[in-house]
């Protein structure tokens, strides 16, 4: 895709990571992680308008720091629930230590049974259960724009949908 294309569907503004923004510092201003902190997460970063933060993509960014940190795996799942924010601190906060610690064998209706997953996997899990996906988050950000917009006192619906103002 030419770079003017990208300006011209902004595409670039709201997704600095892929087109150019310096690594570590694309999520909504803030560094993602390093090989000692894991990245951060809360809900509300799936509902910001410029760079939407959502769970499949903090989990992929969990998985990357996961095999680049130098922390004990023992520890992975503890700094993780440090790591959250807002409503997903309190959802990681009713986690067990130890489970974070050295996780559990569990079902998560994968389809892989009852097998040992770590502390990380049931933090993100926890998550999952409580936070929309991607698609759920799109929808709920779209509907709210939807229903937060209101015409100017001056213009008429007609001049509304025709785009101009």
């Amino acid at each position: 895709m030419a770079l003017s294309n990208l300006a011209r569907t902004g595409q670039s503004e709201r997704q600095p990571h892929l087109f150019g923004a310096a690594p570590f510092t694309y999520r909504q201003g803030t560094a993602t992680a390093n090989s000692d902190t894991p990245p951060a997460w809360t809900p509300e970063m799936m509902h910001c308008v410029d760079y939407p933060y959502y769970l499949e993509e903090w989990e992929q960014d969990v998985l990357r720091w996961i095999g680049a940190t130098r922390a004990d795996p023992h520890r992975h799942g503890n700094l993780l629930a440090l790591a959250t924010g807002a409503g997903a601190r309190v959802v990681t906060d009713h986690l067990p230590v130890d489970l974070l610690a050295d996780g559990r064998v569990g079902d998560f209706g994968d389809g892989l049974g009852n097998i040992h997953r770590t502390g990380c996997a049931w933090l993100i899990f926890s998550l999952k259960q409580k936070f929309p996906t991607d698609f759920e988050a799109l929808m709920l950000r779209t509907g709210m724009e939807f229903f937060n917009f209101t015409p100017r006192s001056r213009n008429t619906l007609k001049s509304c949908s025709s785009g101009s103002t």
